[in-house]
């Protein structure tokens, strides 16, 4: 059974259970995509950051490094995301795989709560506690490029 935030003017702020929910339900919000969401109070709002690797190996090495960390209006959200196993997808840049691979890899760490009417900033910053590759060659020197982050990002949440 799922836990409820209400996030009050005051911000008061509750756990909830992280369970992954469909898309159907729910809207996703994720700042690394997108700049501006909007939701009706009382919706499933999915707070949502993502990696895409190469592999499935390396997507799942990200999941297990992967350190996230959430704020509504500058406040401390404390979250655990709930990783989704990783799908494949079509790459969008062929070459930036060193394998020559055509499919890459994505996964997604989602966290359900809800809003209280109002308009919200909501920020996260990704990190990794050890840098780890996702199997491309960005910089051209033929090995392929760690990464560790931090990752920061943000968005204005409107909730009508």
């Amino acid at each position: 059974m799922r836990k409820w935030l209400a996030l009050t003017a005051a911000l008061s702020l509750a756990l909830a259970i992280a369970v992954p929910v469909s898309a159907a339900d729910s809207v996703r919000i994720n700042p690394f995509r997108m700049t501006e969401a909007t939701a009706n109070a009382g919706d499933t709002v999915v707070l949502e950051v993502g990696w895409g690797a190469c592999t499935k190996g390396l997507d799942l090495a990200f999941t297990r490094a992967a350190r996230v960390e959430w704020w509504i209006d500058g406040v401390p959200f404390p979250t655990t995301p709930v990783w989704t196993k990783p799908v494949p997808e079509t790459a969008v840049d062929p070459s930036s795989c060193m394998s020559g691979t055509l499919t890459g890899w994505r996964t997604y760490g989602q966290y359900p709560t809800t809003f209280a009417a109002g308009t919200y900033t909501v920020s996260v910053v990704m990190w990794t506690i050890h840098p780890l590759p996702d199997g491309g060659d960005y910089d051209g020197d033929g090995k392929p490029d760690l990464f560790s982050g931090p990752w920061e990002a943000a968005l204005t949440l409107t909730v009508n």
